[in-house]
């Protein structure tokens, strides 16, 4: 049986020495992965790298980057360089990111997320473990005549998918080391994630029991139980509101919730929202509580199918 292992995710937009601080702590107590996000603050393949300088013994990876921002290759090379720098640490995490982030931030093409996804995941892989030069025509991206001119790592890069919806969930069981799942999680979304992992990797023709389940779920832990709920309940409302999270919210039976809250919000404001969400929702979606509590909700999750919890640093 595998031993229970935690991780910690750390949001971009935190200052480098904080990020750094909060890695090395991680590290020294006894933490199995460091995972930082990207969206509008550090370049997180550089971050990384500096947190493998600063570590030693934490995975260090992508939670997650976007495969509308650079190329395969690209991902591919910094993959190596972090994986060399760890000394085998490296994690690479992928997904699209939101249609509105890859749109207006970087005026790029939102299209064929899923085909895109399975594409860098496969040249990626094909980089770092193939030889000589690779040629890939996929269904979205396609490379031609790249000749990688390091040596390949010593050992293997796990490559995970971002994943809230079925069809991604399918797609990191067929071909990635990994799923990131919602930071919203509850029992009944996992069952379904679990179950659509399973039908990934029947699909490719593998243990399902491959798959890293992971997911970098809300945590706020404090003495004050009520304190906890008040920036959980914040989390929540933020996550709901600016991704896409309706599948998650089906699946829980709490479907008419979150359609009522993304009204709420257009309606009357986030306040407005943020303040309608029940103790109960913030309980059911998220670690929030005494430190008791957490632990307790810690354990229901990973028995509901969790293999690595990874929780949000503070910052």
């Amino acid at each position: 049986m595998r031993q229970a292992r935690t991780g910690i995710i750390i949001h971009d937009a935190v200052p480098l020495e904080k990020i750094l601080e909060l890695a090395q702590r991680a590290d020294e107590k006894g933490f199995w992965g460091v995972l930082m996000t990207e969206e509008a603050g550090h370049n997180t393949l550089m971050a990384l790298a500096a947190i493998a300088q600063r570590t030693r013994r934490v995975h260090v990876g992508s939670g997650i980057c976007s495969v509308f921002t650079r190329s395969a290759a690209i991902y591919a090379m910094g993959a190596n360089t972090l994986n060399t720098l760890s000394h085998g640490r490296a994690i690479l995490g992928l997904s699209t990111s939101p249609p509105f982030f890859v749109k207006h931030w970087h005026h790029a093409r939102w299209e064929h997320p899923i085909s895109r996804v399975r594409d860098y995941i496969l040249i990626v892989r094909r980089i770092l473990e193939g030889d000589g030069k690779l040629d890939y025509q996929g269904k979205a991206v396609e490379a031609d005549d790249f000749i990688f001119a390091c040596p390949r790592p010593a050992a293997k890069v796990p490559l995970w998918i971002g994943a809230i919806g079925p069809q991604m969930i399918e797609l990191a069981g067929e071909v990635a080391d990994g799923v990131l799942l919602s930071p919203l999680l509850s029992e009944e979304y996992l069952e379904f994630a679990v179950k659509h992992v399973k039908i990934g990797a029947e699909r490719g023709k593998r243990d399902w029991r491959e798959v890293e389940i992971a997911a970098p779920i809300i945590t706020t832990v404090d003495p004050d139980g009520g304190k906890a709920l008040e920036w959980g309940r914040s989390m929540l409302t933020y996550f709901s509101i600016v991704y896409y999270f309706n599948q998650l919210y089906l699946q829980s039976g709490h479907g008419e919730f979150h359609k009522k809250l993304g009204q709420l919000n257009k309606d009357k404001g986030y306040l407005a929202a943020r303040d309608s969400v029940p103790d109960e929702i913030v309980r059911k979606f998220s670690i929030c509580g005494t430190p008791e509590e957490c632990r307790k909700r810690t354990q229901e999750l990973r028995a509901a199918g969790l293999a690595l919890p990874v929780h949000n640093a503070p910052g």
